[in-house]
């Protein structure tokens, strides 16, 4: 079975991503987007409170009737009680959104789950799940094979989002999805265009990424090669992984998302050999200058 869509929502609420020409759409855009999505089958929408306006945008258009899943910012130090802080937070959050309940809740940091308040946290987790005002949580993690340790030896996560892409394959080929799947952890991929960084020409992609000069000319060549759109190779390589059970894309339009959702979900015929293994700085977002 290929992994479904479902709809990411930061640009709904802020300026976000390094192709991204629009800047944050207008409230009938968003409209026409979730539109779209409804009528792809599209019944995931992932938000955070730390995506600006995105939750009050998504409550004002209503949502009520989708799975959302909402990322929790980290927990302050001075948060004694961190359960509490966590419901007076989901609880804002679903305010926001006019829903009544949440279909995920995400730690947004996972570097929360390398610190000494690790087991509180998962705890607090945990006991929000109890409650009944999500059916799963879990953590938004950057990278597996140093996030997910630290997850696991806390909790077992129902829900887990991670990047995946053509560039970053470390959760599959670490075997962590599959570790996941045995756990009965839902797996959320994102990132599948790396921002949208694997879809831009060699013209508009900023300066700053010409130090992987090498890998730019591997993804065009293996582009032309097989035939392939880079929209359609990076969404065909994550939706065709067995054990990943949503891929969240984000779009400027509800033109794009329809192009998105033709898309097949057949396996790829190769897959790129690069000239070497991508590193930290390349995948990791949070690590880029190119502005």
């Amino acid at each position: 079975m290929s992994a479904s869509l479902g709809l990411g929502t930061v640009q709904f609420g802020m300026h976000y991503g390094v192709a991204n020409k629009v800047g944050q759409p207008r409230s009938d855009m968003v409209i026409e987007i979730l539109m779209e999505a409804r009528s792809a089958g599209v019944n995931i929408l992932d938000t955070a409170i730390a995506y600006g306006e995105s939750e009050a945008i998504l409550g004002r258009v209503g949502v009520s009737d989708w799975g959302i899943v909402s990322k929790l910012p980290p927990v302050p130090d001075h948060a004694s009680d961190i359960f509490s802080w966590m419901e007076a937070q989901v609880a804002g959050s679903l305010s926001r959104l006019g829903v009544s309940r949440l279909y995920g809740l995400l730690l947004h940091d996972p570097r929360q789950m390398h610190g000494s308040r690790a087991a509180d946290i998962a705890q607090a987790l945990e006991r929000i799940a109890a409650q009944g005002m999500v059916a799963r949580v879990g953590v938004s993690i950057q990278h597996p094979s140093y996030d997910l340790p630290a997850v696991l030896k806390h909790m077992t996560p129902g829900l887990i989002q991670s990047p995946l892409n053509l560039l970053d394959d470390a959760l599959i080929t670490q075997g962590w999805a599959a570790q996941l799947r045995g756990l009965g952890c839902e797996i959320h991929a994102r990132s599948a265009f790396l921002q949208g960084l694997l879809l831009m020409s060699t013209e508009a992609r900023p300066t700053w990424f010409d130090r992987w000069k090498g890998h730019w000319q591997v993804w065009e060549a293996w582009l032309r090669e097989t035939g392939l759109n880079a929209p359609d190779a990076c969404l065909r390589f994550v939706r065709s992984q067995p054990d990943i059970d949503c891929c969240i894309v984000g779009v400027e339009s509800a033109v794009q998302l329809r192009e998105l959702t033709g898309v097949s979900s057949d396996r790829l015929p190769s897959l790129p050999e690069w000239p070497t293994e991508p590193d930290a700085d390349l995948v990791t977002p949070a690590r880029w200058k190119w502005a």
